[in-house]
């Protein structure tokens, strides 16, 4: 199996520089200074009409942790359900308890 290059892009130039340099994959976010967030929906269609490589979506409402209320939770499927009507290959997300552990829970709803 060969080793996939995937490089995390903040903005639309980025994009096509990972693409033109042999990405096999980006990752996009907005807002690097806070570690990430849910890049902006124009973008990410803007995008998507010219990648030809693979583009998972960042889900992620604000920097900090990764423990969520349900009112966040709320927001991050909302957001799946629209960038998945673009067709993006796949979302990069987390969702922690207090303790550092894995909600599941939350994960699966």
């Amino acid at each position: 199996m060969k080793n996939q290059l995937e490089i995390a892009c903040f903005n639309y130039e980025s994009a096509l520089i990972a693409q033109d340099h042999g990405a096999d994959r980006i990752e996009l976010c907005e807002n690097m200074k806070l570690g990430g967030t849910t890049p902006n929906y124009v973008l990410t269609v803007k995008l998507r009409e010219k990648l030809t490589i693979k583009m998972h979506v960042m889900i992620r409402p604000r920097g900090g942790d990764f423990v969520y209320d349900d009112e966040e939770i709320a927001e991050m499927k909302q957001d799946i359900k629209q960038f998945k009507k673009l067709g993006v290959d796949g979302f990069v997300f987390g969702v922690l308890n207090e303790d550092g552990s894995v909600n599941k829970r939350k994960i699966r709803n």
